[in-house]
């Protein structure tokens, strides 16, 4: 763990999003103060001795804990420590406060024992020790200018920045079966020496200048993450010496024995084989420079480009070998080079690339048993330009365009051209090198860097034709005239891999300062406090439009399902002033073209401006917020212990095709007419960057115009008889061959029996990708869809966090016959799929299920990409597989989980809700939040009547228990219903006892909106006319005696607690970051049902209402609030039995609309009073999303027709 380059290069740190990182590091000052200058003796359990500070700050010592506290050092300070008596110390600490630094800290003491530990917050000047051999960490911030030390037989050394490391003894314990015990932990390391054998383990996350050993590197490890320098021992036993990157120079007085040197395999933090995350072993190219070995080298390994594979040895076939070419220069071997004698071992010296001359005993050197000596043949690669970055140094903006190779400098003079685009991309205004642009070429690195003119960048409005500006840049590479280093190599422009004619590159990228308002304006400031006037010339938006086409075939539109990294800077406008428009003040302002159905995909903002705001302008000009006509914000993944970064991806799901504007600004003010002058926002200037990518699968919506947004036809295969010619009789020469619909191609087949005409024909086909479809000569059709949540190719990788929607039209997206007979199965459990259980460790996790939906949606009237209408989406599914059993088997749906654990539903079509009886069409919904493969499997086959029956519900007061709430079937007992605990005693105005009106009350109110249902349009064919038929046959009672020898569901009213989520609950999804601010929403169910049962096909189910919840509405006991608390009542426990019968919630009302549909999420708290009533509405609504106040019924598309789903199953009253 590297707390200096996790923590932003401190161990404490302010700040709701930057906690502790350090439990050591002190929060306040404790014990005795140490007067500056003079000595302070202490004698704990700890040792005992004398302490000298000087210079800033304060110091305390803690008798109790045997701790010396520093708070408010800096660098002038200076700490001394003299230990007498036994000339030890244990468990003894030196600890700062938070933004604490130390000029030196000296202890003299022999040793160091027990978990003595240092732990300073800044930096450190100067660290001076003994020996250290206790479990203590030495932990510094920032940066340590110079350690010093005795032998350091175990602990940890941490920090950012290591400058130099001196141990005068040994480094690790001797004992070779212990791992581990001494570490050095740096970011990065300038250099090291040790008189001593060195058998502990040094690691950087980044590079290691220098490293010294006098004595043996013996059972011990140096690993960098990019590049090590020049390393130095006297011989080398049983030890890994490794780097991601680069080894400047390996000298070796001695042997080597038993040792790996791998560049190019970088082995994580831990400096281990193995391991995952921060520990992850990962290959790339390699680069060694010399290695010089002065005696044998025995079974070992160098080599370069490679990473071993379980079998823990170089040479075999699991070895990972890194794409590029490696290299080593010269390996020298003073004694022999020797292998092993056992076959099951195998050794190497090897570069994946070139590999210069090895020599053993001043002659070539030559395989020896089990040691061989390679370098891996490598074709001349095809030239390809990896990236085109944009950085900017002071005023001047570069374009790095980076190579997977060597090029020859003098080509690309000639090959390369720079011009700005304007227009729709059609416009081009070529630069001149030299004037508008010069050119310098990094070999080491493959980079060509183009630095443009300020007077490009910064030139002022207006806009001139052939006059280049701060704008979208193409960049455009000849291939006939760039060359590589390597002969024959020649340019794969496009980067398929493959060498076309006229194989040319093309990208494009934005120079200069970005877009500053929605229109281009100039603002004149006027001179003051003796400054002259100031001129601010903002252009329009940058189109990313332009930046995100590819040349190659442009279409006039961003190009989907490409990942770009958008890289800009806020305080980078060239006309900044801090009198009159600050740093801060600067906005960039994209334009982009979004089509329904897309999701935008956001990655987390990165860089010095990470904290900026970044927000999405809608076409009409609004901000884009929660839930809108245009758009959704989708859930982005918590925060856990895997997951804590600062700042946060954003991810937007498009409802309406149109040109939408993304902003990073620390304003909202971004309207013409006005400039900012801000102060100082923290975080909110400089470069920022962050990753981009439309996701486009093409079957995300219902039927908008665009084909990101009108979902995927399955259609189903013809009938055998469909492909007898003219004749009409199967078997004969006529017969058709084949039949093609779209992009599905069908065929005939005999069957087993090989006869045509008979009962085992059958017809399949596919649409060549992903679809399969048969149907027998019975009738039935059968369809199996490979599909995915995300990007396809994943079984559930729970760190991939990826919300997305699959739709699919049943029958072509045609209608399906009233009384036609489906059955659906989402196969999870054969593909180990994982939809959205949970992110987290097993020890952290942070569920997801209430973003995973499986539903059947009517399309009949549908014209856009999320205006659905809900025909069911059960409750019970799972996120992965689950026990096989039947949940619920009715007149018109049964549904479950099969032997393979996967869930089924099989219904009854049961036609439109706006027309009885008439055919409609129907699409399967598949919502997910997890990468992750799924499959579908529908089978249609045979039909029969939809059956409406009568719907009672009970409400039970008297308590109860039921075995469905807590997980594994445990009992949960239901207590009785008691508006005492709600304050609500006595007896009501009329004279009955309190809680006989408040049941009494509820039961009408429930039974008068049932009663009210619009189940018909009536006489005139519409619905909302006063001839409407209403009622359905729903009977509301608190009396079970009511309904004997009948079915019922039952809805239990209880003052128990809620003892599966307390009374409020804290939504860590709901939060969003704008402009750095963070909202919480609490969120409150008032209750769970059984499940939302599809088709009403359980009659006897069951729910609970949770009174104490109702608190958070704060209700008092005044005649008022009764009626208030009566009507929230009723309208939970009318949620609770819409969801008993098929419903699911919606997205809040607005209650000055008079429109109080009683399944939206906010009928609860915001009741009708006396100026409406409670309602299962007849007119759509759209489905609760992620953005809204509950977080247990949660979708991204979709609406819900109450009153005319309740009618397809419910007879009417």
């Amino acid at each position: 763990f590297l707390p200096g380059s996790r923590a932003g290069g401190k161990l404490a740190s302010g700040g709701s999003l930057r906690p502790v990182n350090n439990s050591d590091i002190a929060t306040g000052t404790t014990g005795t103060q140490i007067a500056a200058g003079s000595t302070f003796a202490f004698s704990t359990d700890a040792g005992s001795g004398s302490i000298l500070f000087t210079g800033p700050g304060r110091a305390f010592f803690d008798a109790a804990t045997s701790r010396v506290i520093l708070d408010g050092t800096t660098a002038a300070s200076d700490l001394l420590i003299r230990v007498t008596g036994s000339n030890f110390l244990t468990d003894f600490d030196v600890v700062s406060t938070e933004g604490a630094s130390m000029g030196r800290i000296r202890i003299e003491a022999w040793q160091l024992l027990g978990d003595s530990d240092i732990v300073i917050d800044e930096s450190v000047e100067r660290i001076e020790l003994g020996q250290l051999r206790g479990t203590g960490d030495i932990l510094v911030g920032t940066s340590v200018g110079t350690f010093v030390s005795g032998a350091f037989r175990s602990g940890t050394l941490t920090t950012r920045a290591m400058g130099s490391v001196y141990i005068s003894g040994e480094f690790g314990d001797p004992d070779p079966d212990l791992r581990g015990e001494a570490m050095m932990s740096f970011v990065t390391l300038d250099s090291a020496r040790f008189l001593g054998a060195m058998r502990g383990a040094i690691n950087a996350r980044y590079s290691i200048d220098t490293v010294t050993m006098d004595a043996a590197l013996d059972n011990g490890l140096i690993n960098a993450g990019e590049s090590l320098g020049d390393i130095t021992a006297a011989s080398i036993t049983e030890s890994r010496i490794t780097s991601g990157n680069t080894l400047a120079s390996l000298t070796v007085a001695g042997d080597v024995f038993d040792t790996s040197v791998m560049i190019g395999g970088d082995l994580g933090d831990d400096a281990e084989v193995g391991g995952d995350g921060f520990n992850a072993d990962a290959v790339s190219a390699g680069f060694i420079g010399t290695v010089t070995v002065g005696g044998d080298f025995t079974i070992s390994d160098i080599v370069a480009g490679y990473l071993r594979g379980a079998d823990g040895f170089f040479g075999t076939s699991d070895d990972l070998i890194a794409s590029g070419r490696s290299a080593i220069e010269s390996v020298t071997i003073g004694g022999q080079i020797v292998g092993s004698n056992l076959g099951s071992e195998s050794y190497l010296i090897a570069s994946s690339g070139t590999l210069g001359d090895v020599t053993a005993g001043g002659e070539a050197a030559e395989n020896n048993l089990n040691l061989v000596i390679e370098a891996q043949p490598l074709d001349p690669l095809p030239i390809q330009i990896e990236t085109v970055d944009v950085r900017r140094e002071g005023r001047v903006y570069i374009a790095e365009l980076t190579f997977n190779q060597v090029i020859d400098i003098s080509s690309l003079d000639r090959a390369l051209s720079v011009s700005e685009v304007r227009g729709s991309g059609e416009i081009e205004i070529r630069l001149i090198q030299g004037i508008d642009y010069t050119l310098e070429y990094n070999a080491d690195e493959n980079v060509l860097s183009v630095l443009f003119s300020a007077a490009i960048t910064e030139r002022n409005l207006p806009v001139v034709t052939d006059n280049p500006g701060p704008g979208i840049y193409r960049f455009e590479i000849e291939s006939d005239y760039v060359r590589a280093a390597a002969s024959l190599a020649q340019l794969d422009g496009d980067g398929n891999g493959r060498i076309d004619a006229a194989d040319n590159f093309a990208a494009q990228n934005i120079i200069g300062d970005a877009g500053d308002k929605f229109a281009a304006e100039v603002f004149t400031v006027g001179g003051q406090n003796g400054f002259p006037e100031h001129r601010v010339d903002m252009y329009d938006p940058l189109s990313l439009d332009i930046v995100l086409d590819n040349p190659h075939q442009p279409d006039g539109l961003p190009d989907a399902n490409v990942e770009f990294i958008l890289r800009g800077a806020i305080g980078d406008h060239p006309d900044n002033n801090p009198n009159y428009f600050s740093f801060a003040s600067d906005a960039d302002i994209y334009a982009i073209t979004l089509q329904a159905g897309q999701i935008l995909r956001l990655g987390a903002m990165q860089g010095p401006a990470q904290f900026a705001g970044r927000f999405i302008v809608q076409p009409d000009g609004n901000f884009l917020f929660g839930s809108t006509d245009y758009a959704l914000g989708l859930p982005f993944e918590p925060i856990t212990s895997e997951n804590r970064d600062f700042t946060f991806p954003a991810d937007y799901l498009i409802r309406r095709t149109g040109t939408y504007f993304l902003v990073v600004s620390n304003t909202f003010t971004l309207n013409n007419g006005s400039l900012s002058d801000l102060d100082p926002v923290p975080g909110g200037v400089g470069d920022y960057n962050f990753t981009l990518r439309i996701f486009d699968d093409g079957d995300t919506g219902f039927n908008a115009s665009t084909d990101a947004g009108d979902g995927q036809d399955l259609v189903n295969a013809p009938a055998p008889a469909a492909f007898a010619g003219n004749d009409g009789t199967l078997g004969t020469g006529d017969d058709l061959s084949s039949i093609v619909i779209g992009p599905y191609t069908f065929t005939f087949n005999a069957g087993p029996d090989g006869s045509a005409g008979t009962t085992d024909d059958f017809v399949s086909g596919s649409n060549g990708s992903n679809v399969s479809s048969l149907t027998n000569a019975l009738g039935a059709k059968m369809i199996t869809v490979d599909a995915a949540i995300g990007d396809p190719g994943f079984a559930g990788v729970p760190s991939n966090f990826f919300p997305d929607i699959d739709v699919l039209h049943l029958n072509n997206g045609n209608p399906i016959k009233t009384g036609s007979v489906i059955r659906v199965t989402l196969n999870l459990a054969d593909l180990g799929s994982d939809l959205g259980s949970r992110v987290g460790s097993l020890n952290d996790p942070f569920a997801l299920d209430q973003y995973v939906q499986f539903a059947i949606f009517d399309t009949t009237t549908s014209t856009e990409s999320d205006d659905a209408i809900l025909l069911f989406a059960p409750t019970d599914i799972s996120p992965t597989n689950g026990t096989p059993g039947v949940i619920a088997d009715g007149d018109n749906a049964t549904y479950g989980y099969d032997e393979d654990g996967n869930f089924y539903i099989e219904f009854v079509a049961p036609g439109r809700m706006d027309f009885p009886g008439a055919d409609a069409k129907y699409a399967i919904y598949v919502q997910g939040v997890i990468n992750s493969d799924y499959r579908l499997e529908i089978v249609t086959s045979g039909s029969r009547e939809i059956i409406k029956r009568r719907q009672n519900i009970v409400l039970e007061t008297n308590g109860g228990s039921v075995d469905w709430l807590e997980v594994g079937g445990v009992r949960t007992e239901i207590g009785a219903f008691m508006p005492s605990s709600l304050g609500f005693t006595g007896q009501a105005s009329n004279g009955q006892k309190i809680e006989d009106y408040i049941l009494d009350s509820v039961t009408n109110i429930m039974q008068q909106t049932f009663d009210s249902v619009v189940v018909g349009a009536g006489p005139d064919g519409e619905f909302g006319t006063d001839d409407d038929e209403r009622g359905l046959d729903i009977n509301v009672s608190a009396n079970p005696a009511d309904f004997e020898f009948q079915d019922f569901s039952t809805i239990f009213l209880s003052s128990t607690l809620d003892p599966i989520d307390p009374v409020i609950r804290i939504d860590t999804l709901g939060f969003f970051t704008v402009l750095g601010a963070q909202t919480d929403a609490a969120t409150q169910g008032f209750g769970v049902s059984e499940r939302s049962d599809p088709g009403n096909a359980d009659r006897n189910d069951e729910a609970v209402l949770f009174i104490p919840g109702f608190s958070i509405l704060g209700y008092t006991p005044s005649p008022d609030d009764l009626e208030s608390f009566i009507q929230s009542l009723a309208a939970a426990a009318g949620r609770r039995a819409g969801e008993l019968m098929g419903l699911r919630m919606t997205e809040a009302y607005d209650p000055t609309l008079d429109i109080f549909d009683l399944m939206a999420v906010n009928s609860v708290s915001n009741t009708p009073g006396d100026t409406g009533d409670y309602e299962f509405l007849q007119s759509t609504r759209r489905l609760s999303t992620p953005v809204d106040s509950l977080d247990d019924s949660d979708f991204f598309m979709g609406y819900q027709n109450a009153a005319g789903l309740l009618s397809l199953y419910v007879r009417s009253g």
